[in-house]
This record gives structure tokens, C-alpha cells and sequence, in this order.
């Protein structure tokens, strides 16, 4: 899937950094002049939206079925790639699953699937992963690429009508602005 820029995803992954700070990391590829394709790589601390943390969630019964693992086991998608060959989509899955008597989690990465054979002769379902993966892989793109647009978690920022936030000394101040222009004037005096 790309979008109407014919951006592309590559890569999704929500990770941790070396200070357990969580980190987005998107890999896109979109046109360039020459005809071929130009790609970028997003690493962001910024918290993801939860429908981006969903959508990537959501690949985790693809990376069992992919993997041949039993639809009772629990586990956490890693990242997802995505490639882009011939005009052919195929995808791998990464993910854990943590071990009672391992104190490391066993890391699997799936099969390399495809939307479609690559040859248009061949009839054959293997290796080619079911219309459920791909709309569930289509939302993954969708977020990511509006993760890379901007979108992110909303922190609650308290200023509806009533709302009450402490004052340095604990006490709780009430806000009973009208709108949030009046708000806005109120806080910048």
C-alpha cells in the first residue's frame, strides 16, 4: 500500500533505546526523479498513537500463523518488514515470546511472505499470506505513514471547561473558561 504520495513502508518498529526510553522507528521509501525510489529512516521518541501501537499489535496472529506456532501462545510484535519486489509485497514478522526458565525471550522472525506469487503462473497458496494479514498489514502502513505525517498520543492537556489542576502547594485550582480562546488569553496574560 502507499499512500497518495506513493510513500511506502518499509519497516515498523516500536522499540526501547539504550536509556529504556521508547522509540518509533519508520523506514520509508517514496519516488524520486530518477524513476526509482529514495529511502528514509524516522526514529522518534515521540509516543505513538495508540491505533499505530493496535495496528502493529494486530500482526502478532500473522506472525503465529506464519511460524506454524499454536493460536494459544502469547506474543509481542517486534517490528514488521516490508518489501517491495517486482511490484510484489511480502512481509516478515519479528517478534517474542518470553520463556519461564530463560531469563532471554526467544526471538522469531517469520517466513518471507508475499501478497502474490511473484511468478503470475504459479497457483500455489504457499507462501502467500491471507487477505485478513493484508488488511491488517494495509492499517499498519496507514498508521506509520500518519505517525510519519504527525500523527502521535495526545496528552491530556486539562483545559476543558471545570477542569482542576494542583497549585504548587497541592491545592486544586479550578479552570472555568468559556472556550478555549479565553484559556488561551488567560494563560498568555
Amino acid at each position: 500500500m502507499s499512500d497518495g504520495r506513493n510513500r511506502r513502508i518499509c519497516k515498523v518498529k516500536i522499540g526501547k533505546d539504550d536509556y529504556d526510553r521508547e522509540v518509533v522507528t519508520i523506514k520509508l521509501e517514496e519516488p524520486d526523479l530518477t524513476g526509482g525510489y529514495t529511502s528514509h529512516l524516522i526514529e522518534c521518541k515521540d509516543a505513538p498513537h495508540p491505533d499505530l501501537r493496535n495496528a502493529l499489535k494486530e500482526m502478532g496472529q500473522y506472525l503465529l500463523e506464519h511460524a506454524e506456532f499454536p493460536s494459544t501462545w502469547t506474543v509481542a510484535v517486534i517490528s514488521v518488514t516490508v518489501t517491495h519486489t517486482n511490484e510484489v509485497q511480502g512481509l516478515v514478522i519479528t517478534g517474542k515470546r518470553e520463556l519461564k526458565n530463560c531469563n532471554a525471550p526467544l526471538i522469531v522472525n517469520t517466513p518471507h511472505y508475499t501478497r502474490e506469487p511473484y511468478n503470475e503462473d504459479d497457483d500455489s497458496d504457499i507462501g502467500i499470506f491471507s487477505s485478513s494479514c493484508g488488511e491488517a498489514l494495509d492499517l499498519l502502513e496507514e498508521e506509520a505513514l500518519a505517525y510519519v505525517d504527525g500523527k502521535r498520543a495526545q496528552l491530556d492537556l486539562g483545559l476543558e471547561e471545570g477542569a482542576a489542576a494542583p497549585d504548587s502547594q497541592g491545592e486544586a485550582l479550578v479552570f472555568d473558561f468559556p472556550s478555549v480562546e479565553a484559556a488561551t488569553a488567560a494563560l498568555s496574560t
